[in-house]
């Protein structure tokens, strides 16, 4: 039995919500009702929210062009026949393009019903009917060019109201009002989501953290999300005129448009250890994950290591507690974030550089989307307008060359003491963001099977050490370092002890009294945290810890007033 294919399209995802699909599916069926001697071809092709004027549909991801490419196969055979509500639906390019289009598919034995007038259309048409075809591929194109110039224009009288600062009538995004307003709310967790995509998370974590902030995110997908942080809008732009109110500084967005466009992100986005994806097996180089232990601290494990098969898994069975590899990793990535903190701060030519490879892109993507149609290169205005974007990029570049040449990158550094800060801080009030910075500048720890641990950064006395064992008489983790034994307590201890700190802190206050601190050689001066629990693993110690003693290296002073 031949087969029927059905083809339907929309030209805006908007009409999603209506109810065109619904109609060109129900014409589709009815016609199957009628007749049984044709079967349903196996898949079907949609096109929905793709353009049938600009001939976004006969690219590779557009369904009818994937049709086309299904008859030129020889999946599609002559005697089938292919179902369509009206010929606009075929597209609305111009009269030339759409005989041309038409005319390969009837060439090959197909038929074309049309549904709404009950039009059927084979190789050997001929006369009026062909005038009918015509006539129609005329009207829809002629329709479409009018609405896409009154658009134009509607466009132009906007940018100019814009610019002489008169309030314009457009759609906002979900951080504004109609009128321009901020949703103070909604603003400030979209300058979140900012942050995290700078820190390198990815689309559906932003949008997952989005909505524990605020319920309203809930409707709204991954790829939304995307389309906010390439949004203008965000530092108050549309159309090259600032006429909105900003929810992010401009360093902040152009350093967003950078991540993105370098399309990295971590490999591991951790949700419930904070050091997922920070530590490496040194032998295989998989990730060491998290196990789980009922009656005892928690260890890392290589997850290659396969114990029952040694032929078939990575060697490195060694377990280390995941306490001691979280010390080393607070101790250690403080240089690492040093590095984030720079690559965050771009000058003005940086931001003048991204604009200039985003316009580049944009009027790449324009020159592929002529060029990818044949018929187009036919068409004088697509002749002209391939030469004025080719001329438009060739600009771009130059200006981008001239920019790189007088502005070389600048290597210094930003202070240690501001990057011990910001990581104090994230470990704080958000280890996973932490985590997101270390993972996007390739920060991590390398283990290995004789407990010899290496950090990608240097310069500090744990970043290569050997763990040795846990020592029950002092309740304490033994490790081997450049400089000599070290020693770190126990989770219990050291928690406890922080503990005993802080609330000698707080009595200390609660009498009146100031507390001094004097800072110790090599740490960067800051303040005490109340979250005692992610401060813990800050504390060495050798012997059972003293009072007086800070998670941040400070020295205590109780002193009187009077």
């Amino acid at each position: 039995m031949p087969y029927a294919v059905g083809y339907t399209r929309f030209s805006s995802i908007k009409q999603r919500k209506g109810s065109s699909l619904d109609r060109q599916q129900e014409l589709i069926a009815e016609w199957f009702k009628e007749n049984p001697d044709y079967i349903p071809y196996p898949r079907s092709f949609n096109d929905l929210g793709k353009s049938g004027f600009t001939g976004a549909h006969l690219k590779e991801h557009g369904a009818l062009g994937q049709l086309i490419a299904a008859i030129n196969g020889g999946l599609i055979n002559k005697g089938d026949v292919i179902l369509v509500e009206s010929v606009d639906r075929l597209g609305r390019l111009s009269e030339l393009v759409m005989l041309n289009l038409i005319t390969e598919i009837l060439k090959c034995g197909i038929k074309i019903i049309i549904l709404d007038d009950q039009k059927e259309y084979v190789y050997e048409t001929t006369g009026s009917e062909i005038q009918i075809l015509i006539g129609q591929i005329t009207q829809a194109h002629k329709y479409s060019t009018q609405l896409s110039s009154r658009i134009a224009k509607s466009y132009k009288n906007r940018e100019s109201q814009a610019r002489l600062g008169v309030p314009i009538k457009r759609r906002t995004p979900i951080w504004l009002n109609s009128d321009g307003t901020l949703i103070e709310n909604i603003a400030k967790a979209m300058k979140s989501a900012f942050e995290d995509s700078a820190a390198g998370m990815g689309e559906r974590r932003i949008l997952r953290r989005l909505f524990q902030r605020e319920p309203i995110f809930k409707k709204y997908n991954p790829s939304t999300v995307t389309r906010w942080l390439t949004n203008e809008t965000a530092i108050g732009y549309w159309r090259g005129t600032k006429i909105y109110p900003p929810i992010v500084s401009e360093e902040l967005f152009y350093q967003v448009q950078k991540s993105i466009k370098a399309r990295h992100r971590p490999g591991n986005a951790p949700t419930k250890h904070s050091i997922s994806g920070l530590v490496k097996c040194g032998h295989c180089g998989a990730n060491y994950q998290v196990k789980i232990n009922k009656n005892s601290p928690n260890q890392m494990v290589c997850s290659g290591y396969q114990k029952a098969k040694p032929d078939g898994g990575c060697t490195n069975g060694k377990h280390l507690p995941l306490h001691v590899l979280q010390h080393i990793i607070n101790d250690t990535c403080t240089s690492a974030v040093q590095q984030g903190i720079r690559k965050n701060q771009l000058s003005q030519a940086e931001k003048e550089k991204i604009k200039i490879e985003i316009e580049i892109e944009k009027a790449t993507r324009e020159i592929v989307s002529i060029t990818g149609i044949s018929e187009f290169a036919t068409i004088p205005e697509c002749r002209e307008k391939l030469s004025e974007l080719a001329n438009t990029r060739a600009k771009l570049k130059n200006k981008l060359n001239l920019i790189e040449l007088q502005n070389p990158i600048d290597p210094s550094q930003s202070p240690y003491e501001d990057a011990w800060d910001e990581q104090y801080l994230m470990l704080e009030k958000d280890p996973m963001l932490l985590n997101s910075k270390l993972q996007e500048i390739n920060y991590y720890i390398s283990c290995f099977n004789d407990g010899r641990i290496q950090s990608t950064t240097t310069g500090n006395e744990l970043s290569s050490c050997r763990y040795v064992k846990y020592q029950r008489s002092t309740e304490t983790y033994l490790l081997e370092t450049s400089y000599g034994d070290l020693r770190i307590a126990h989770p219990k201890n050291q928690l406890n002890a922080t503990k005993t700190l802080a609330a000698k802190l707080d009595r200390i206050r609660a009498d009146g009294c100031e507390v001094q601190t004097q800072q110790k050689e090599n740490h960067a001066p800051n303040q005490f945290s109340k979250n005692t629990e992610n401060l813990a693993p800050y504390i060495n110690i050798g012997t059972p810890m003293k009072a007086s003693d800070t998670p941040c290296g400070h020295t205590l002073q109780h002193r009187s007033e009077g």
